[in-house]
């Protein structure tokens, strides 16, 4: 489920980076493997796949044609991985398939996007679940919560690449705010308190007429957000139209 998240997040990013790259040109993928489990590593951008076979060292090198810039997907052995790619690019990558996400390494172009959300799927494990964070009262619901954010902006500080920190920063804005909207009500879900039973502090919603709806650049963020808020909203405005 963790990685499908941060797949989830990749999806995202690369879709509204994708409008920077538009004149058609190739990208190569090249590396090596140490004790690899297969003879063959297999990268597909939507309906679109090359295979390589691995030399006798390890290495391979595959060229897709790319016409914007996008999310390829690559697997060996059984393992799973997702990197960025723009036209253009030549990207280098190796890994240890002993331990495939901790030695999963990239240079070259775009190495610095690529090297963060390998970063974010290794961090990812090693975070409080969404049961664990939802569990919390209130107080350290909130502090937990601008803790792995502030956590994870801080490794947006190996990126040069000033886009992609824009757009990671407007996810993380929009999805603090979404698990914000579900806290009450997964708080009493996983504690299996009755409905009505548990209420957050009177001001706990007042981020909803704070945030910026007008910004066109936060579409994405803004759907997952819509998304969550439609969820929620009937039990927000139940609980306060007393009031």
């Amino acid at each position: 489920m963790r990685k499908l998240a941060i797949i989830a997040l990749t999806i995202s990013l690369f879709a509204a980076c994708s409008s920077s790259y538009e004149t058609v040109r190739t990208a190569t993928i090249s590396g090596t493997i140490t004790n690899p489990k297969s003879e063959v590593i297999t990268f597909r951008k939507g309906d679109v796949s090359e295979t390589d076979s691995l030399s006798e060292t390890g290495s391979f090198e595959v060229t897709f044609v790319m016409e914007e810039a996008g999310e390829i997907r690559f697997s060996h052995g059984g393992e799973r991985g997702t990197l960025y790619a723009r036209p253009g690019d030549a990207i280098v990558m190796s890994l240890d398939t002993d331990e495939f996400d901790e030695t999963l390494v990239f240079t070259g172009d775009a190495a610095d996007i690529n090297n963060y959300l390998a970063a974010m799927t290794l961090l990812s494990d090693s975070l409080p679940t969404h049961r664990d964070i939802m569990i919390r009262d209130e107080i350290a619901f909130l502090k937990v919560q601008d803790s792995i954010k502030e956590l994870k902006i801080g490794y947006l500080k190996t990126v040069s690449d000033e886009e992609f920190k824009t757009l990671v920063n407007e996810n993380l804005y929009w999805e603090t705010y979404s698990e914000r909207l579900e806290y009450e009500m997964s708080h009493e879900y996983y504690l299996g308190l009755p409905l009505d039973d548990f209420s957050v502090s009177d001001d706990f919603y007042s981020f909803i007429t704070a945030l910026d709806n007008n910004d066109s650049s936060k579409l994405i963020g803004q759907f997952l957000f819509q998304k969550v808020f439609n969820r929620t909203a009937s039990v927000y405005y139940s609980r306060n139209i007393d009031c």
